[in-house]
């Protein structure tokens, strides 16, 4: 498993469509303009990402072997300069997962349409 930096793409907009939701135009935009970055995590996916001061914020994913594509990231914490990670998520089940690597909760968010 390895991953590779890229543009932003119509390939991966398509894979990345049901985890940005709404958001699409707003991350492709922090995309190209080099806030964010676009992953190709060969074999296993795609993955946006943001470094806010020295955390990783995990912006949208889609693949599979989500475990092993975090702690891909979490043990290249140097080469990205980074001390925490961070991933927002509406999955009800993604706080147990994230417990087996570490990951507390540390806020909700609810959000209305009006």
């Amino acid at each position: 498993m390895r991953l590779e930096r890229k543009a932003w793409n119509e390939d991966a907009a398509q894979y990345l469509k049901a985890a940005m939701g709404k958001d699409t135009e707003f991350i492709k935009a922090e995309v190209i303009a080099g806030i964010s970055v676009l992953w190709l995590v060969v074999g296993c996916g795609w993955l946006v990402t943001r470094t806010e001061d020295q955390e990783l914020v995990f912006v949208a994913g889609v693949g599979r072997n989500a475990k092993k594509v975090i702690e891909l990231f979490m043990n290249k914490k140097k080469q990205l300069n980074i001390k925490t990670c961070r991933i927002h998520s509406a999955r009800v089940g993604m706080g147990r997962y994230l417990n087996s690597l570490g990951f507390k909760e540390v806020d909700r968010v609810y959000s209305v349409n009006i």
